[in-house]
């Protein structure tokens, strides 16, 4: 699931053009829509929700509003990329929010495609980074059709239901893939007026594909490991048209640390690296998995544990903290696991071109 940033009610509904919380307030239907002053008055709205009547109304709400806060304080650039992608128009003083609420109210499929970016950087799903060398390659409609049956199959044999939508879209010369599906179906108890009901219900999920020609890249932000493994071997049998392309697309090793070779001095912007935490495999008869976790791992075996060191087993994991400091701006770190073969957890836009080829030329990351 994606990583929500903090809703305010009052904040966000002060933000909101007025017109559009009442028409939101009309879709819900008058079985549990709030009244048109607690659609206005963030105070009003959360005392609507709190109440164990409008439960049923609370969980519709609260996501659909954490989905329109979310995209909106995700950037303006999100937004407007979105808006010229499908022409939409919207006031030059209009907020963020207000213009993410029209995306959701009058143009889902620019929504989707502003949510789509939202997912890939903003969850706490690992995001795994496949090179396939693939090029320029032109993702058509059959190839998509492909994907998605195959993508369909896959969840109604994990009996996680057949509900599942496949959306792609184009951005910067990128395709970009939403996949929303279903999970194990949930039975929860719940009060109907004076007695406990059950109810089934099969919560949905989230996950987010891109391809990049220009680097020939597939980045996967998927929630479970086995379904990123899936996608991507899905991605190379029925798009690529090779699925031996997902045994070769491994992007990163820590063999560097071991050996000892890695520099944790920077260069340029990046003035200094440190190593966090390490998940490594102990040497020795029963496979012994160890997790250290420090602000200086390499000192804390050098000084606290001298009968161990990041040679002592084989490293699974490892945690980088880079410090960055442009000319004219305040210092700043970038903290993400690495975790071979493909995973990491480096999502930060600005930074992320400049780390990926220190440690390509570290020999961390292989292609």
């Amino acid at each position: 699931m994606p990583k929500h940033l903090g809703l305010n009610l009052d904040r966000f509904v002060s933000a909101v053009w007025p017109p559009l919380l009442d028409r939101y307030a009309e879709r819900l239907g008058a079985q549990i829509r709030p009244s048109p002053w607690e659609v206005l008055s963030g105070p009003a709205l959360e005392h609507y929700l709190t109440q164990p009547e409008n439960a049923e109304a609370a969980a519709i709400v609260r996501e659909d509003l954490q989905r329109v806060n979310d995209v909106a304080q995700d950037g303006m650039g999100t937004l407007v990329r979105a808006c010229e992608k499908y022409d939409v128009q919207f006031a030059p003083n209009a907020t963020p929010e207000t213009i993410a609420m029209s995306l959701f109210l009058d143009h889902r499929d620019a929504f989707d495609f502003a949510w789509s970016r939202y997912l890939l950087y903003g969850s706490p799903a690992n995001l795994s980074v496949h090179p396939v060398g693939l090029g320029h390659l032109r993702i058509g409609a059959d190839q998509l059709a492909l994907f998605r049956a195959a993508i369909q199959r896959w969840f109604a044999e994990q009996s996680k239901g057949e509900q599942c939508i496949v959306r792609e879209f184009q951005d910067a010369g990128e395709t970009v893939i939403l996949i929303q599906h279903g999970t194990y179906v949930r039975t929860i108890p719940f009060w109907k007026d004076d007695e406990v009901s059950m109810a089934s219900l099969r919560p949905a999920l989230e996950d987010v594909i891109v391809y990049e020609p220009d680097t020939s890249l597939v980045r996967i932000r998927a929630g479970l490991p086995k379904d990123r493994r899936q996608y991507l071997r899905l991605f190379a049998a029925c798009i690529a048209g090779d699925e031996a392309l997902a045994d070769a697309a491994e992007t990163f090793t820590l063999t560097p640390l071991q050996k000892g070779t890695f520099d944790f001095g920077g260069k340029g912007p990046i003035v200094g690296i440190e190593l966090r935490k390490v998940r490594t495999q102990l040497h020795g008869a029963t496979k012994l998995v160890a997790e250290f976790t420090s602000p200086d791992i390499l000192n804390s075996f050098r000084y606290d544990l001298p009968g161990l060191g990041i040679a002592s087993g084989i490293l699974t994991l490892a945690r980088f903290r880079f410090h960055l400091h442009f000319p004219g701006e305040k210092p700043t770190t970038v903290t993400f696991n690495i975790e071979p073969p493909a995973v990491t957890s480096l999502a930060e836009r600005r930074y992320a071109n400049l780390i990926m080829r220190y440690l390509e030329r570290q020999g961390v990351k292989l292609r």
